[in-house]
């Protein structure tokens, strides 16, 4: 007969007061936890509840890391997201990759951005969310901007780094933004460009209107967009290298990085 748990494991020095790592059931022994250490053993799947900091973490073949229904999870190491790939060649959402990851390891606990197109459905995951009202903290991760200026209408000389799968830079949904000199790299595969998952920039929705001023955006991997206007969103500035893509009328716009 196997034994299942379900226990609350506090991480001692994370990030947010009471962020928690919550066994979702397993017939292993509870995640080994020393200091800001954490290692999930072959077998074990545990549910990340809040956003949490730590100084290294172990993921064991077999072992998985998951977010409560209704949200995401990424895992940026000194500001670099990393470590996360698609669950299958065809699928839609991303795990994180068994290994150690040591440094700045900050598991970010945000609110899904469930993205249908046509008759598929991609939890985004976004270093900066935008809506009317500005910069969504709830559905970004913050781990993954480094430098420059932030706020609720502008970017300026921001750096995003991604090298897991399928996470974007930039993600405006009917709201009004400027981003000015970012450096954005993105390498490892993304998933589809005309929703643009995996994509540098995303202005989405005919509310939007999103200005790029004096880009740096390098993308290597399939389907790595740089920059894409979806549903009527005015997107100014695409980067110099990234011409408009041929498109069937009615599709929506997009911009194609070079290879490289």
């Amino acid at each position: 007969m196997t034994l299942m748990t379900r226990r609350s494991l506090l991480i001692a020095g994370t990030a947010t007061a009471g962020a928690l790592l919550v066994p979702v059931g397993s017939a292993q022994a509870a995640p080994v936890t020393s200091g800001r250490q954490l290692t999930v053993g072959s077998g074990e799947t545990y549910e990340v509840a809040a956003t949490t900091r730590l100084k290294r973490l172990t993921v064991a073949d077999g072992g998985t890391l998951t977010a409560p229904g209704g949200y995401g999870l990424t895992l940026t190491v000194d500001g670099v997201e990393t470590g996360q790939k698609l669950t299958a060649t065809g699928g839609m959402a991303t795990v994180v990759r068994p290994g150690t990851y040591r440094g700045d390891v900050v598991l970010t606990v945000a609110a899904a951005n469930d993205i249908t197109y046509e008759t598929l459905t991609f939890p985004f995951r976004q270093a900066l969310y935008v809506d009317a009202g500005g910069v969504v903290r709830e559905r970004s991760v913050p781990a993954a901007v480094q430098g420059g200026k932030l706020t609720g209408t502008l970017a300026r000389d921001v750096s995003i780094t991604s090298t897991g799968e399928c996470f974007d830079g930039l993600f405006v949904q009917d709201g009004t933004y400027t981003l000015q000199r970012p450096v954005i790299s993105l390498t490892r595969n993304g998933r589809c460009d005309f929703a643009g998952y995996g994509a540098a920039v995303v202005g989405d929705g005919s509310a939007t209107t999103l200005v790029v001023e004096g880009a740096r955006i390098s993308t290597k991997g399939v389907v790595r967009t740089a920059v894409i206007s979806n549903d009527g969103a005015g997107t100014a500035g695409p980067p110099t290298s990234a011409p408009r893509s041929s498109r069937r009328p009615g599709a929506p716009c997009r911009w194609r990085a070079t290879a490289g």
